[in-house]
């Protein structure tokens, strides 16, 4: 699998894990559910989405335990070289540079 095209459907996992929970953060107190319809809402999601619907190889766990695997820093420091290189859509969003700058893992998400 070509590095340009999982950066993107990481990214692209991402994204929209980062949505969900700015969704959830925006519910109204009374809420009975963490679920957001239609969005990824966390790391199992993403993993299991990415295999299902995208192909990912499952032999890599998902989408979000490859970037663990590889670690947050190397995969942003894969993004930003990619951003130079093809476009400002492989951009990883703020959230993902900051946990790389805690060395946090996206698996706590």
């Amino acid at each position: 699998m070509n590095t340009k095209f999982l950066t993107g459907v990481v990214l692209a996992a991402l994204l929209s894990m980062s949505a969900a929970a700015q969704a959830q953060d925006g519910a109204a107190a009374g809420a009975t559910t963490g679920a957001v319809t239609g969005a990824i809402v966390g790391a199992r999601d993403a993993d299991v989405g990415s295999i299902l619907g995208w192909g990912f190889p499952a032999a890599l766990g998902g989408v979000v335990s490859q970037v663990d695997t590889i670690g947050i820093a190397s995969f942003v420091a894969e993004c930003d070289r990619m951003a130079q290189l093809y476009g400002s859509r492989f951009l990883p969003p703020p959230s993902l540079r900051d946990r790389a700058a805690r060395g946090e893992l996206l698996r706590a998400a």
